[in-house]
């Protein structure tokens, strides 16, 4: 990763500098060098140790952009050993959902790798619905998910 300025143009302003704003410049990039190194390192996990999309959903699932979901029952069901009457408002807290040690083991903890194709099966397929599931989720989904996605573009 390269610094701000390009050692060209380092060079021109160097003729106006002077020798104690160089050992500046110089002090400074020997502090940075460590977090640039720790941001190279935090990239390279995300984009090519567990895959762009894992490192995504498992964003989603801890900070999903809606906490949660609303609607309006049409005619009187079942949920377990609840009777919901027809045009009730029911609420489905997403957040809690996604951090419900029932479908989640270790729930708080980041780990991408939960996306990975054998566990997504392994689980339930509404136990992560971030922009919603069904004929009701967000019409944007896919492009969502797709904007989303860390880009390489991102890193400096």
């Amino acid at each position: 990763m390269q610094p701000a300025f390009h050692r060209q143009n380092i060079a021109s302003f160097g003729t106006i500098m002077t020798g104690e704003a160089e050992a500046t410049l110089g002090r400074w990039r020997q502090a940075a060098a460590p977090f640039i190194e720790v941001e190279q390192e935090m990239m390279n996990l995300a984009m090519n140790v567990v895959g762009k999309a894992l490192f995504s959903e498992e964003t989603m699932r801890l900070y999903p952009p809606g906490w949660g979901i609303s609607r309006q029952t049409i005619e009187a069901d079942h949920l377990g050993v609840y009777a919901i009457p027809a045009h009730t408002a029911v609420f489905l807290n997403v957040y809690g959902m996604h951090r419900h040690s029932g479908y989640w083991e270790n729930p708080d903890q980041f780990e991408p790798e939960r996306f990975t194709p054998e566990r997504v099966a392994a689980r339930p397929r509404f136990a992560y619905l971030p922009l919603g599931g069904g004929p009701r989720q967000c019409i944007g989904n896919l492009f969502a998910m797709t904007i989303y996605r860390p880009h390489p573009l991102w890193i400096r």
